[in-house]
């Protein structure tokens, strides 16, 4: 096993590695750790003395919800919605007042759109539904790993295989060689080719957040 590491790159490309005799190859890619996604967090303060309001998100509204709804209310309320979805958010008691409203899942990682609120059936109070954004959403890292043949003729490169978009931390395989059925991931990719004598394996990650990885190569005897 051969191995180098990166830490914070954009694309890293190994050197040319030799395989004359065109056998199997197994590269691995070990990330230790990626920065993830910030999950967005919106917060909900209802100011009145009685009655009801709505929450909106992507089109969709909820049916009507007491002033004083617990935050359990108000998640079951949003979860039920078509453009969130369960358990696309949590609810709970706000800091240092309302609700907070955490997105998750595949609305995790996102800037997400803002929830809006209809308070014309809130009585008492300011008669209104303030909704501010505390944590805003952002991506984190995505990372790609793949291996490219070189061709003897024209000294350029074509893809032999490339992983899944990779997100957390793990072992990660590419698999290269003759008679296996192709494996498409979670953490195992794998191809049948005409095997390079020549090929180098390629890291790349977006959003330029620290990624911490190794990566390594073994030719099959």
């Amino acid at each position: 096993m051969n191995a180098t590491s990166a830490v914070r790159t954009t694309t890293y490309k190994t050197k040319d590695i030799e395989n004359p005799n065109g056998r199997g190859i197994h590269a691995v890619l070990n990330v230790k750790s990626i920065t993830t996604g910030i999950f967005e967090i919106q917060n909900i303060v209802v100011d009145a003395t009685g009655g009801t309001y709505t929450l909106s998100y992507g089109g969709n509204t909820t049916s009507a919800i007491a002033f004083n709804a617990d935050p359990a209310t108000v998640e079951s309320a949003l979860r039920g919605l078509a453009s969130i979805g369960n358990p696309n958010v949590s609810v709970i008691t706000g800091n240092p007042s309302g609700m907070d409203v955490t997105f998750l899942g595949p609305l995790g990682g996102v800037n997400v759109a803002q929830i809006t609120a209809d308070a014309s059936g809130l009585t008492g109070g300011g008669q209104a539904v303030n909704i501010t954004t505390k944590t805003q959403g952002a991506p984190g890292a995505s990372v790609t790993f793949s291996a490219a043949g070189k061709d003897p003729a024209s000294d350029n490169y074509y893809s032999l295989l490339s992983s899944n978009p990779i997100n957390g931390p793990g072992v990660y395989v590419l698999k290269i060689y003759p008679g296996i059925s192709t494996v498409n991931g979670p953490s195992t990719w794998a191809i049948s080719d005409v095997l390079p004598s020549l090929f180098q394996l390629v890291v790349t990650h977006s959003n330029n957040f620290n990624v911490d990885y190794t990566i390594g190569f073994h030719i099959l005897p």
